[in-house]
This record gives structure tokens, C-alpha cells and sequence, in this order.
């Protein structure tokens, strides 16, 4: 089992070196090694697949034909009318109407006068003095505590005016001139008046007119052309746009895999529909065969187990 192991690690490409002897520049044979490569990096000469451009052509078959049928004219009858009496107008005179209407007439126009207006008095209340205000001496009494003055007591006192209130008769309004307007002075009269005035109306007498039967060409005689259209196929080719190539491509190898990367691949595989045979960690014949399947089905390059492969089944190394 070891030994088969060993063998397709190899035929893949998984091996970077032979027992414990390392691959040198001069083993390779010349300077053709692979550009850019840090140490743990394995890498293997792969083979890309040629790429190809399905391309769609259409060829005609048979070309297109045309044939002609003469078809003879037709006949049948119409209905047509025709003019018995032409359109002619007529002129008819429609007289005037009247009618009575009242109407106010100006007997005398509005004017103007000049009146004298007497004076307008009024009666007025008023309050004149009678008395104006004085003084006057007036005896009083001693005070309660004064026994000595035996000539008696005088007091000034105010006396207020006096008032009464009369009536008095006064001018209002003065005595003048206004002027008065004196509105116009208006009849109602009846009389005869116009209502519509007399006028010419134009009337139209229609044309007579009637159906007869014509006998008419009603499809002129004619050749029909009848098209047998072309018949094509469509071909499908496929054209090569790039040639298979063998280039160096970094893969996985004995180095920098394990028995838990070959599960994940087994895995992954499985999980795409590819069969890889028993889930355990051997890069056996089975799993050989789906990575090379999965690797032409999707287009990647074949001979190693790349990192390509790994990146499409979604493995992270």
C-alpha cells in the first residue's frame, strides 16, 4: 500500500524529491526551473488544455424560387348612384314683425329754484347772579373756658352769591336762501316698433338622386408570384484559439501534504459529484481518476494535483 502510495504521489506530481536526495538545477537539465520559488514551494511541469471557440455557421441548402400564376379579371355588379335633378337654391323673402312697446317721454327736464328760508329760534335755560358774594359780621358765643368778655363774640363770615335760573329765546338758524331741485317730469306713451327686421333667407334644395345596377371590373387581371423561400442548416465548428501547453505549475506534494489535506480533496471532491472513491486520507486510483475528471471538466490544467485544483474545490492551503 505504501508502495502505491508512493507511485501516484509521484505520477501526480506530489513528489518534489526521490528518498533523500534533492532535485538541483543541474538535474533538471539546463535553466529550465520555475520562476519565483521560496523553499516548501513544490511545483511540476503540467499540461493546459487546448482552448476551443464553438462557433455557429448558417449555409443555404436551396435558394430561394419564385413562380408566377396569371389570374384572370373580375366582374360583377355595383350598386351607383347617379344625379336625377342638380342641387339649386331657393330665395325667400321673410317680412318684418313689429310690436307695441311703452316708452317714458320727457314732458320737462329737472331743474333748479331759489327758496328764502326764515330763521329758526330756540328756547335756551340759563343761571344769572342775583346777589354776588359778601361778608358780614355775625355775633357769636364765648368760648366754654372764656369768662372775661362781656362784649360778646363777632364773626366774619362768607356769604354766596346768589343765583336764579330764567328762560331765554335765542336764534337757532339765521334767515337764508337754498336751492331746491326740481326733478324732471316724465310720460308713458305706447307705440309700434320693429321686433325683426325684413330679411332674404337662402334655402338649399337637395339634388335627387338614384340607385342603378353597372356591371364594373372589380379585380384586374394579374400574375401572382409565389416565393418557395431558401432552406439553410445550421453547422456547429469548433475552432482552436490556443494550443495545449506544458508549463510549470505549483502543486501538492509529498513535502506540504498530509494525511488531513488528502481528506479535504477527497471531500471537496465528493461534495462537487465526483467519485473518490473511500474517504481515507490515500491518494489511491480512485481519487486519481476524479481530480483528473474534475480537472477537464472545469478546464484547469492536468499531470499534478495544482493549487488551481485546490482553489476551485475551495481549499485553502
Amino acid at each position: 500500500m505504501k508502495v502505491l502510495l508512493i507511485t501516484l504521489l509521484f505520477s501526480f506530481g506530489l513528489l518534489a524529491n526521490q528518498g533523500e536526495k534533492a532535485i538541483t538545477t543541474s538535474n533538471l537539465g539546463g535553466g529550465d526551473i520555475p520562476a519565483n520559488a521560496v523553499p516548501g514551494q513544490c511545483f511540476a511541469k503540467v499540461i493546459t488544455p487546448a482552448k476551443y471557440q464553438t462557433t455557429s455557421e448558417k449555409i443555404m441548402t436551396r435558394p430561394e424560387t419564385t413562380t408566377y400564376k396569371t389570374v384572370a379579371p373580375k366582374y360583377g355588379f355595383v350598386n351607383e348612384t347617379i344625379t336625377v335633378e342638380e342641387e339649386r337654391e331657393v330665395l325667400k323673402v321673410i317680412p318684418a314683425t313689429y310690436k307695441w312697446v311703452e316708452e317714458k317721454m320727457l314732458v320737462k327736464e329737472a331743474g333748479t329754484k331759489l327758496v328764502k328760508t326764515a330763521p329758526k329760534y330756540k328756547t335756551v335755560t340759563k343761571k344769572i347772579m342775583v346777589k354776588p358774594e359778601s361778608t358780614a359780621w355775625k355775633k357769636g358765643e364765648a368760648g366754654a373756658l372764656d369768662h372775661s368778655n362781656t362784649d360778646g363774640v363777632l364773626c366774619l363770615v362768607k356769604k354766596p352769591a346768589v343765583y336764579k335760573t330764567v328762560k331765554e329765546t335765542v336764534m337757532d338758524v339765521e334767515a337764508g336762501v337754498k336751492e331746491i331741485e326740481i326733478p324732471a317730469v316724465y310720460k308713458t306713451v305706447r307705440k309700434k316698433v320693429v321686433d325683426t327686421p325684413s330679411r332674404v333667407e337662402k334655402k338649399m334644395i337637395p339634388a335627387k338622386t338614384k340607385i342603378v345596377k353597372v356591371k364594373k371590373l372589380l379585380e384586374p387581371a394579374q400574375k401572382v408570384p409565389s416565393t418557395i423561400p431558401a432552406k439553410y442548416k445550421e453547422i456547429t465548428k469548433r475552432v482552436l484559439e490556443a494550443p495545449s501547453t506544458t508549463v510549470w505549475a505549483r502543486i501538492l506534494c509529498k513535502t506540504n501534504s498530509n494525511t488531513n489535506t488528502v481528506v479535504e480533496v477527497q471531500k471537496a471532491l465528493k461534495g462537487a459529484g465526483y467519485n473518490p472513491g473511500k474517504i481515507d486520507g490515500i491518494l489511491g486510483s480512485d481519487t486519481a481518476r476524479a481530480i483528473k475528471k474534475f480537472q477537464r471538466t472545469e478546464g484547469l490544467s492536468v499531470g499534478a494535483l495544482t493549487y488551481d485544483t485546490l482553489n476551485k474545490l475551495n481549499i485553502s492551503m
